[in-house]
């Protein structure tokens, strides 16, 4: 078995190739990019298996998604952080505890 962790933030980042023909890599950078691996960094430190920012919470309710293929997604409040970028703002994180379709599987 293994122990997967994923992070979630949303926003602007610079994704691309770097390099040349014979010598290249596919790279991601920018504030956006920092944030997620300080949410990373959290989500091993403190065992949670799925975070999601306040920035893509807020998203979600924006988009009004509240299921994922007719499962209800059930948050939990997780903590906040400030982040370590230019602007240090607070950023609340929230923990996806589970997918649940209400009928017994």
């Amino acid at each position: 078995t293994f122990d997967l962790k994923i992070s979630l933030h949303s926003g602007d980042a610079l994704v691309g190739e770097i390099g040349s023909n014979n010598f290249g890599s596919y790279g991601a950078f920018g504030d956006t990019i920092d944030i997620v691996r300080q949410i990373s960094k959290i989500s091993s430190q403190f065992n949670k298996s799925l975070l999601i920012s306040q920035t893509t919470y807020e998203l979600l309710k924006e988009k009004n998604i509240t299921s994922l293929t007719n499962r209800d997604i059930e948050l939990t409040y997780a903590g906040a952080i400030t982040t370590k970028v230019e602007s240090q703002q607070k950023l609340s994180l929230y923990e996806i505890r589970s997918l649940y379709s209400g009928e017994d599987e």
